[in-house]
């Protein structure tokens, strides 16, 4: 592959998965809004912006069981209040949905369940999966174009990034108004309990590529565009993640929620198997440390091939896990003195830059 010495331009989208914890406990102000008004403000001071997508099963859920529960209608108000403050400070919101909340139960006592067996939206019945992104894309609209008329939910990322019936639900996508899918995680496989999605055959040396039916497969003439989330294959990969900012952000997290669902039914032998064969991660800004971080964007940038003149780097985030933001400050101060053509950017400001490239 043939590489050029022109300064390239990177595209730095940092997203976030705006939601509870995975069995559907936790608490609003505690695992939302709090956290997303801090990294709203580390990012203001460093020109970024953030992509946050909005976990809409949860959203329909809490308003679906209002008149009964009143306490859901306040929580949900803080959500609305905080997505059209993040609109209105000039960040994005899109759709995510983990479909764990459409059989869900709610006991006399407030007690939620969830259906932690039906992980992958496209088990759902077709009417009922086009209901849901027409429910979620019309509300964000409806709500959000009062803060900034050209506001458009054109996103979708699936929860657990499971997607089996790809085919089917890019249809769907398409049909429903959707532009941009955003699950494919680079070098990603999971064939776990909760989440089963297999992402190394990717385009290589694409950033990002159009698709018809197969969100792997580029499709020059597809009507869906795949903007991936940054991975990296490495033998032993959790080692990726023994430093203290996971050991801290993980210390917090487990007293809220301690038994998580991708472990669930794993004993002592099956979580250590599960830890020394992984052989990827992803770029988690909650998570890595900012050199990590660095080294895998310019490991990336290397390898997209010279025809794209814009390369987005998309890095991932949970707003229930945004406990230590401050740190954002050196990936943001590192990635500066980086040779390359920096700007900040959320999922849609790139999607209405780019045209489809010349491949």
């Amino acid at each position: 592959m043939h590489k050029s010495t022109y300064m390239r331009k990177i595209s730095l989208i940092l997203s976030i998965d705006y939601e509870l914890f995975g069995d559907g406990s936790g608490n609003v102000i505690r695992e939302q809004v709090i956290p997303t008004n801090n990294l709203m403000d580390v990012c203001e001071l460093n020109d970024a912006k953030i992509t946050c997508f909005i976990e809409m099963g949860q959203f329909f859920f809490y308003q679906d069981h209002s008149n009964k529960f009143p306490e859901l209608q306040e929580s949900n108000e803080l959500i609305l209040n905080q997505i059209k403050d993040l609109i209105r400070r000039g960040h994005d919101v899109q759709f995510h949905y983990h479909p764990t909340w459409f059989n869900a139960t709610i006991s006399s006592s407030g007690k939620i369940e969830l259906d932690l067996e039906l992980y992958d939206i496209s088990q759902l019945k077709i009417a009922d999966q086009i209901q849901i992104l027409k429910r979620g894309k019309t509300f964000l609209e409806n709500e959000l174009k009062e803060i900034n008329p050209t506001y458009s939910c054109i996103a979708f990322r699936a929860g657990a990034l499971t997607v089996g019936d790809q085919k089917s639900f890019s249809k769907i996508l398409r049909d429903t108004g959707y532009k941009i899918e955003t699950s494919v995680t680079l070098h990603a496989h999971s064939d776990a309990i909760y989440g089963n999605f297999d992402y190394r055959q990717f385009p290589q040396g694409n950033p990002f590529w159009y698709f018809s039916d197969n969100f792997q497969q580029l499709d020059n003439q597809g009507a869906l565009l795949q903007i991936p989330i940054l991975g990296e294959k490495a033998f032993l990969a959790a080692r990726k993640y023994k430093n203290f900012k996971y050991s801290r952000s993980r210390t917090i997290s487990n007293k809220f929620y301690k038994t998580r669902i991708s472990e669930r039914n794993l004993n002592v032998v099956g979580k250590f198997m599960r830890i020394i064969n992984r052989d990827y991660y992803f770029a988690d800004f909650n998570n890595l440390q900012a050199e990590t971080l660095l080294k895998m964007i310019s490991t990336h940038v290397d390898n997209c091939d010279d025809s794209f003149n814009n390369i987005p780097i998309m890095l991932i985030g949970h707003s229930k896990s945004c406990y230590f933001n401050d740190d954002l400050h050196i990936l943001f101060s590192n990635l500066a003195e980086l040779e390359y053509d920096v700007s900040y950017e959320t999922i849609s400001t790139f999607y209405h830059k780019i045209q489809k490239p010349v491949i």
